[in-house]
């Protein structure tokens, strides 16, 4: 008595699927942590500039205050750290960062690819835009207390040791595409006189030294 025996179907990439019971867990947790992230993001922002928070990261002990002018300046920079970083995210891609588009295409059954490689806005500019804006954050303090600067301290020591970590696993996954992004793009201070470079050209220029010897 013969028989035949289906085979079983497997998801295709790009087809979306009706999310089971264990895939909606998955998105309301992501879902959950999100917003976790978003209310110590919001609660960071007033700790840093000692603003609608119990106790901010500069109370305490303190030494004569800058000038007006000085310290305003500084709060500007402080807003524009803000700004570069969380507009950074969004050049990429902002919920795949945050883990949310991950559990969403797992909750559809759709296979996960990694956002594509880009040089748009800021990052053509430098290499790690989230980073910088951390960094300066973390040192435009009108009054740098000594808490503050130690906090500065570790967080810009530990922003460092992360993107070297970073760039060994971008290089080992992008191969020549990031190494050449890295040898022509800083890290975390612009140059002024950086010559933004049309994607995909370092491929030609590869190809000329190629030829060339």
């Amino acid at each position: 008595m013969s028989h035949t025996t289906k085979p079983a179907r497997l998801p295709v990439a790009g087809r979306p699927q009706q999310a089971g019971r264990p895939a909606l867990i998955i998105v309301v947790y992501a879902v959950v942590v999100y917003l976790l992230f978003l209310a110590v993001l919001c609660y960071a922002a007033g700790f840093f500039a000692g603003f609608g928070v119990p106790k901010g990261i500069d109370d305490g002990s303190r030494a004569a205050g800058p000038a007006a002018v000085a310290v305003d300046l500084l709060w500007a920079v402080y807003a524009a750290g803000w700004a570069i970083a969380v507009s950074s995210t969004f050049l990429v891609s902002h919920f795949d960062l945050f883990g949310l588009r991950q559990a969403w295409l797992h909750a559809r059954h759709v296979r996960y690819s990694p956002p594509p490689f880009t040089e748009r806005g800021i990052y053509g500019r430098i290499r790690h835009p989230l980073m910088a804006g951390f960094v300066v954050i973390f040192w435009s303090a009108p009054v740098m207390t000594a808490g503050h600067l130690l906090f500065a301290v570790a967080a810009t020591g530990y922003i460092l040791v992360g993107i070297a970590f970073e760039e060994h696993d971008l290089i080992q996954s992008l191969g020549g595409t990031y190494a050449a992004y890295r040898a022509r793009v800083p890290a975390l201070i612009p140059r002024p006189w950086l010559r933004r470079t049309p994607p995909g050209s370092w491929r030609s220029e590869e190809n000329d030294r190629k030829q060339a010897t």
